[in-house]
């Protein structure tokens, strides 16, 4: 959790400490120019992991507003941020495009170029691209540096003062630069993003969306099923999923999940003992990856079906550290208790919680410690006659499988 490990600007990154590395190992002989062989196996070997070269061109700001707005270009990659800047920041882009100063160039992979879903993946340049989607949307205004005047690219409510259509024009035919690979995969286009952002300034959360793994691809999924998508978990709740943080919501439960499996403590929930986990040699299990998703899903189940038991006790957004321990709260007791009664260990949990720490409900090791202690203490057993929540979510995906399977026979039958 990022309140109990600060980093400094890059002792957490993984791409320099690697490269840190690097230095303590006793060189090899390098071959010399008399084995042309050895010499050729020595500089693949020096160069392992070489892209093949992109394509350098220009691409007018039409053409890249076009291109966003039919979804040709995908600006939303799993590892990329959100939008971050702010107005005052984009205007300043709109200023620096209009007045033809230098704008770093735009990195994109040309993936799918076989198939039909041909796309352009944005790896660098998300902001710069949303701040001219903006601006051509009459979001913002350009504002002149000499006249301080605000000057807009669309008419909208209200008075507004249009740019002038020459300078419309002007806008529209600014080429940016722009750099092209073809194909990359998610692991080389997360390997370039987070080589250019190592000037940036990227919250905790962002440098763990930015790892590239087995563990990150499936927490990643997990996210977007249960939080982004919509109607789920990210619109049903009152709390803050900005900048990669529902991802670190997610893997934060998974990391919770993951000692309990094994049998042992949570002792350290900072950013390292994420990072470590997404990082891990380990391969995923079946199994377990099976009861992360019910846990998920009945967390999802109880927020449409039982909120005012669950969130409604207290008038506070869900803070990041109960977006942990929420999850696993059902992933330890969903064997035993049904959905009312998860719903009601949860709306305890949190009246209890915001009680004993009054305004400091963070993410740091007090409040894990009680966390933990709490969902222990959970009475925990099952009541004869009582359906528990893992039986009945079996029993009501068994029942839609039957019926979208017969779904299925019908459509096939007309």
């Amino acid at each position: 959790m990022p309140d109990t490990y600060r980093p400094s600007p890059g002792d957490s990154d993984s791409l320099l400490d690697e490269l840190a590395s690097y230095g303590s190992r006793t060189p090899s002989p390098q071959p010399g120019e008399d084995d042309p062989v050895a010499l050729q196996d020595y500089i693949h070997k020096l160069t392992k992991g070489e892209l093949e070269a992109p394509v350098h061109q220009v691409m007018d700001t039409k053409k890249l507003y076009d291109l966003i707005k039919s979804d040709y270009i995908d600006l939303s990659p799993d590892y990329q941020r959100d939008v971050v800047w702010t107005s005052t920041k984009m205007i300043c882009l709109i200023q620096s495009v209009m007045l033809k100063y230098y704008v770093p160039p735009l990195i994109f992979s040309h993936n799918n170029l076989r198939l039909m879903n041909e796309k352009l993946v944005c790896i660098d340049g998300k902001q710069r691209c949303t701040s001219i989607v903006r601006f051509m949307d009459g979001e913002i205004p350009f504002v002149s540096p000499g006249t301080k005047e605000k000057l807009w690219f669309k008419d909208g409510s209200g008075k507004r003062k249009l740019l002038p259509l020459p300078l419309r024009r002007h806008f529209e035919q600014v080429n940016l630069p722009a750099v092209t690979y073809k194909e990359l995969g998610e692991e080389q286009q997360r390997d370039i993003f987070q080589r250019v952002q190592l000037g940036v300034a990227l919250s905790s959360a962002e440098k763990l969306q930015a790892l590239s793994s087995p563990w990150a691809q499936w927490c990643s999924k997990l996210e977007k099923k249960y939080i982004t998508a919509p109607n789920t978990l990210g619109d049903l709740l009152s709390w803050d999923i900005k900048r990669a943080k529902s991802f670190q919501n997610v893997v934060g439960f998974v990391y919770l999940a993951k000692c309990k499996k094994e049998g042992r403590e949570a002792i350290s929930t900072g950013w390292l003992s994420l990072k470590g986990l997404l990082e891990a040699n380990v391969p995923l299990d079946p199994l377990f990856m099976d009861e992360v998703d019910m846990a998920m899903s009945i967390w999802l189940l109880i927020a449409q079906r039982y909120y005012a038991a669950a969130f409604d006790t207290i008038s506070r957004r869900v803070a990041p550290v109960e977006s942990w321990f929420i999850p696993f709260l059902i992933f330890v007791h969903m064997h035993q208790l049904s959905y009312s009664q998860l719903a009601q260990s949860i709306g305890d949990m949190r009246q209890e919680l915001h009680a004993v720490f009054v305004g400091n409900v963070f993410a740091n090791t007090k409040v894990s410690r009680w966390l933990l202690d709490w969902i222990n203490k959970v009475e925990s057993v099952k009541k004869r006659g009582v359906e528990t929540a893992e039986e009945q979510w079996k029993r009501e995906k068994a029942a839609q499988s039957q019926t979208e399977g017969e779904g299925r026979k019908r459509r096939r039958r007309d």
